[in-house]
C-alpha cells in the first residue's frame, strides 16, 4: 500500500472509526464497482500493513528512532503523547517553583474513572495476540497489571456510602462471555488527556472490597501507573467514589509493584493525595459526605468540575462496537492510536481553550468577590471574625465542624437512614440469610432516587431556571448523556429488582410514535415501586423493596424540609440587609441576582420534596405521616417575607421614581398566586385576623430544635461559606489558568530542543539514513517552534499577556529529558 493510503486510514480510523474491511471494501469498488475482474484479497495484508504503519509511526513520533537502542529500550508510557499544561518538573515548572507561596498553581489535577461500553469478547479461534510495546503508551503495562490483578478474583461488592452502579455491572449477563468489561482511565482534569499508562481493562467491574474492606486492584494500579516518576507535590484527584475509594489509599500502596510505587525523592516525602468529588457526580452523595469532599469546596482546586472522563467516554465510546470483537493486540494498538490522536488535539485546542476560560474565569472572579462583600458588609463584625476562623480551621483540619453544613439535628436524615439499611442488609449477609448479591436493595432504591434528582436538575437547566452560562446547551446535553450511561445501568439491577417495570418500560417504548423524536432524559420514567400499583408491587418486586423506598422517601422529606428552612432563613436575612443598606441601581441589581440565585434553590427543594412527598403517599396513606403536608408556593415564607420584600421594593423605586413594576419585582398588593388554592391561601392571609399566620413548614414534625436566631445563623453562615468559597475559587482559577499558559509555552520551547538534541545523533546508518534521522527532528523542532510562537501571539493579544510575558528563554533547560 503506498504511504499516502495507510496516513489517510489511520486518520480514519481515530476519527471515523472506519475498520479495515470497509476501508479495503471501499477502495475495491471505487476501482472495480462493477466487479467486471475479480479483486486481489488483501485484507489481511492491509490489516498487518496498517497496525505496523501506526505502531512505527508513534514510536518515531516519541523519537525512539533517535535512539541507538531502538524500540526494545522504550520506556513505560515513554510514547504517549503528554499534556502539555500539565506540570512535570524539569520540563515546564519554573525554577525555584517549589519555594512558591502559591503552591496551588503547581499541583497535578487528575480524575478516575470506569467506562463499562468498551468490552472485548472472548474469542473461540483466538491466537497468541500480544501489543506491541505493550505498556508503552497510554495503557498500562500488561504483564505487570495481569499479575498485580491475579490476587484479587474472587472478590465480591459492597458498599457503605452510596449506590455505586459500577460495583453493581460485575457478574451481570452484560459482561457474560467477555474477556473486558470496560476499560478504567486516569487522565488530567483540566485537559483531559489520558496520562501515560493511564488506561487499563476492567475484568468485573472496578474491583472493590474483600470482606467488607475496601481493595480497589484494578483503579490502584492505574492511578499509581500513571504517576509513575512525577515529582509535583500535591496530586488532586476527582472521582465519582472517591469518598470510598481515598479510604486506606496509602495502606494499599505495597500491593502495588514496587518499580511503580512513588518514593520520596532528595529526602522529601511522597506527594500529598487530595481525593474529591466531581460536579456533576457528586450531586447524588449525601449532603454530608457532598459537603466533605466536593472538589469546588477543596482550597486551591480552582473551578474545574471533574467531568472530563465523561467527555473522554462520550467520544471513545464510538469505537466500542469495532473493539468488542478484536483481538488483544490489535485492540490495543487501535486504543493507543485513538489516545494519541485524542490528547494531541487536546494539547493543540490549547490555544483558544486556555484564552477563552481566562475570560471567563476573570469576570466571575470580579462578580463573585463582589457577592462576597455584599454579604460580608451585612454581616456583624465579630461574628464574620468567628466564621472566619472557622472557614479557616475546617480547610486545615475536616475533623472540625464543616462551615457548609448547617447545625441541625432534628428528624432522621437521609445519610442515617441509608446507613440503616446497609447496615441490615451486611447483617443479613453475615448470617447467611440472603445471598451477597441478591443484596442491595437500598442501593438499587437510591440510584432510583439519585436519577430522578438529577432529572430535576436537567430540567431546571433546561428551562433556564438556573443561572445562565455562556455554554448552557452543551452542559445540558452533557448531564443528559451522563443520566443515560447511568440509566442504562439501574435498567440491568432493575431485571433483578423490579422485573414487571422492565416490562412495563420496554411496553411504553414499543407504543411510542416511531415518526416522534425520543424524550429527554429528564423526561424518562425509570419506575420505583412507588411508581406501580399494589398488584404490580407484590407480584413484580423484590421482598421488602416498597419499605425500602418508603424508609428513603421519609427521610427525603425529612431532609428537604430542613434545608428549605435554612435557605428560607437565609433569603429573610438578605431581603432585611437589602432593605437596610442598598439604593442605586447597580446595588439594587447585584442583591436582587443574589436573592434571584436562593429562590432558584428554594423551589428546586420545593419540587425535591413535592416529588418525594407524592411517591410515599402513593405507597403508605397519608394520614400515616401526618406531618407531610401538601406543599404550596405561598407556604415557602416566613412571616414578614412579603411585607420586607414590599419595603424594600418601593423604598428602591422611590429613589429612582418608578413604579414597582418597572423594576422586576412585584409589590405585595400587586402579587398573584400561581394556583386557585393558593390564591385562596392569600385571601385568608390577608384578613387582619389571619395576616401573621405560620407556614406549616415550621411546625412539621415537631419544628427544629434550634431556636430561629440560631437557625437564622446557621442558614447565613452556609450561605457566606459557599459564597467564600466561589469567591475563592475563581480567584485561583485565574491564576492557575495563567500559570498554565506559561507551561505550555515552557513545554513547546523544551520540546523544541529536546528534539534538536536528536539532531544530533549519529547512527550506523548510511548517510542518507543519517540525513534522514537530522532532517526529522529538525523539522520537529521547527514545528514545535511555529506552534509556541502562535500560542504566544494568541495569549499576548489578550488577558494572558502578563502571564506569557513572564516566560523567558533560560527556564528551558538545556539537556532535557523525560
Amino acid at each position: 500500500a503506498l504511504f499516502t493510503t495507510l496516513d489517510h486510514f489511520a486518520l480514519l480510523t481515530v476519527i471515523a472509526n472506519t475498520n479495515v474491511r470497509d476501508f479495503v471494501t471501499s477502495l475495491q469498488s471505487s476501482g472495480n464497482a462493477l466487479r467486471l475482474q475479480p479483486s486481489p484479497e488483501c485484507y489481511r495484508a492491509f490489516g498487518v500493513m496498517s497496525r505496523q504503519w501506526t505502531f512505527l509511526h508513534r514510536m518515531k513520533r516519541a523519537g525512539r528512532a533517535h535512539d541507538e537502542r531502538g524500540i526494545a529500550a522504550t520506556h513505560s508510557g515513554e510514547a504517549a503523547v503528554r499534556c502539555w499544561a500539565c506540570p512535570k518538573d524539569g520540563v515546564n515548572m519554573p525554577l525555584g517553583w517549589r519555594d512558591d507561596q502559591t503552591q496551588y498553581i503547581h499541583k497535578l489535577f487528575l480524575s478516575m474513572d470506569a467506562n463499562f461500553r468498551l468490552k472485548n469478547r472472548f474469542r473461540r479461534n483466538a491466537r497468541a495476540d500480544a501489543p506491541l510495546a505493550g505498556g508503552s503508551g497510554s495503557i498500562v503495562e500488561p504483564q505487570k497489571y495481569k499479575e498485580h490483578l491475579r490476587g484479587y478474583v474472587n472478590e465480591e461488592d459492597v458498599s457503605t456510602c452510596i449506590s455505586f452502579a459500577a460495583l453493581m455491572e460485575k457478574d451481570t449477563k452484560l459482561s457474560t462471555g467477555c474477556r473486558v468489561s470496560g476499560c478504567g482511565a486516569c487522565s488530567c482534569t483540566r485537559h483531559e488527556a489520558i496520562r501515560p499508562n493511564g488506561l487499563g481493562d476492567l475484568q468485573k467491574g472496578e474491583r472493590q472490597v474483600i470482606a467488607f474492606a475496601p481493595s480497589y486492584a484494578n483503579m490502584d494500579f492505574m492511578f499509581w501507573s500513571s504517576l509513575k516518576g512525577e515529582q509535583v507535590s500535591e496530586v488532586m484527584l476527582t472521582y465519582d467514589i472517591g469518598c470510598q475509594w481515598k479510604k486506606n489509599l496509602f495502606a494499599r500502596l505495597p500491593k502495588i509493584p514496587d518499580d511503580i510505587q512513588p518514593s520520596p525523592q532528595e529526602g522529601r516525602p511522597v506527594f500529598v493525595v487530595d481525593v474529591r468529588l466531581p460536579v456533576w457526580h457528586g450531586n447524588v452523595h449525601d449532603i454530608a459526605c457532598r459537603s466533605a469532599n466536593s472538589v469546588w469546596f477543596a482550597p486551591g482546586a480552582g473551578k474545574p468540575d471533574g467531568e472530563g472522563p465523561e467527555r473522554i467516554w462520550a467520544s471513545m465510546n464510538s469505537m466500542a462496537t469495532a473493539t468488542k470483537e478484536m483481538g488483544e493486540g490489535v485492540r490495543d494498538g487501535v486504543i493507543e492510536g485513538w489516545t494519541a490522536h485524542h490528547n494531541m488535539q487536546k494539547n493543540v485546542g490549547l490555544r483558544g481553550g486556555l484564552d477563552n476560560r481566562l475570560k471567563i474565569a476573570t469576570v466571575q472572579k470580579e462578580q463573585r468577590l463582589a457577592e462576597l462583600k455584599d454579604i460580608e458588609d451585612a454581616l456583624d463584625v465579630n461574628t464574620l471574625s468567628e466564621w472566619r476562623q472557622m472557614y479557616t480551621d475546617y480547610e486545615s483540619n475536616n475533623a472540625l465542624p464543616n462551615p457548609f453544613m448547617p447545625h441541625v439535628s432534628d428528624g432522621p436524615s437521609e445519610q442515617s437512614v441509608r446507613a440503616e439499611l446497609v447496615r441490615d442488609e451486611a447483617n443479613d449477609v453475615r448470617a447467611g440469610r440472603t445471598p451477597m448479591r441478591a443484596t442491595a436493595s437500598a442501593t438499587f432504591v437510591s440510584l432510583g432516587l439519585q436519577l430522578q434528582e438529577q432529572q430535576r436538575r436537567i430540567a431546571a437547566m433546561a428551562q433556564g431556571i438556573t443561572l445562565a452560562t455562556l455554554d448552557l446547551d452543551r452542559k445540558v446535553q452533557e448531564q443528559r448523556i451522563a443520566w443515560f450511561k447511568r440509566l442504562g445501568r439501574y435498567r440491568s439491577l432493575q431485571e433483578h429488582f423490579m422485573p414487571v417495570a422492565v416490562a412495563k418500560a420496554v411496553a411504553a417504548e414499543q407504543a411510542r410514535d416511531p415518526d416522534t423524536l425520543p424524550p429527554n432524559a429528564e423526561d424518562v420514567k425509570i419506575y420505583l415501586p412507588s411508581d406501580l400499583t399494589r398488584a404490580e408491587r407484590d407480584e413484580g418486586c423484590t421482598a421488602g423493596l416498597a419499605d425500602v423506598e418508603v424508609r428513603l422517601q421519609v427521610a427525603y422529606c425529612t431532609d428537604t424540609l430542613k434545608d428549605l428552612r435554612n435557605r428560607l432563613h437565609a433569603r429573610r436575612f438578605l431581603i432585611n440587609e437589602r432593605n437596610t443598606h442598598v439604593v442605586g441601581q447597580r446595588d439594587s441589581t447585584r442583591a436582587r441576582g443574589l436573592i434571584a440565585r436562593l429562590d432558584d434553590r428554594i423551589m428546586r427543594l420545593a419540587n425535591k420534596y413535592r416529588a418525594a412527598r407524592g411517591a410515599l403517599f402513593r405507597i403508605k396513606l397519608a394520614s400515616e405521616y401526618p406531618g407531610f403536608k401538601e406543599l404550596h408556593d405561598s407556604d415557602l415564607t416566613i412571616d414578614d417575607d412579603r411585607e420586607a420584600d414590599g419595603a424594600s421594593t418601593e423604598r428602591l423605586n422611590n429613589q429612582g421614581g418608578r413604579g414597582s413594576r418597572a423594576i422586576g419585582i412585584t409589590r405585595k398588593t400587586d402579587a398573584t398566586p400561581r394556583s386557585a388554592h393558593d390564591r385562596e391561601v392569600a385571601a385568608v392571609r390577608s384578613a387582619d385576623s389571619r395576616r401573621n399566620l405560620t407556614s406549616w413548614i415550621w411546625t412539621a414534625l415537631g419544628g427544629p430544635a434550634q431556636s430561629e436566631e440560631s437557625q437564622v445563623h446557621d442558614a447565613v453562615r452556609v450561605e457566606w461559606a459557599k459564597a467564600r468559597a466561589r469567591s475563592e475559587r475563581w480567584t485561583e482559577e485565574v491564576d492557575i489558568l495563567k500559570e498554565e499558559m506559561r507551561r505550555v509555552l515552557r513545554f513547546l520551547g523544551w520540546r523544541a530542543t529536546w528534539w534538536d538534541v536528536r539532531a544530533a545523533f549519529t547512527a550506523t546508518l548510511d548517510p542518507a539514513g543519517r540525513a534522514g534521522i537530522r532532517a526529522y527532528a529538525l523539522r520537529q523542532a521547527h514545528l514545535m517552534r511555529r506552534l509556541r510562537t502562535t500560542f504566544h501571539v494568541t495569549w499576548s493579544a489578550g488577558l494572558g499577556r502578563a502571564a506569557v510575558a513572564e516566560v523567558i528563554p533560560e527556564e528551558v533547560p538545556q539537556q532535557p529529558s523525560l
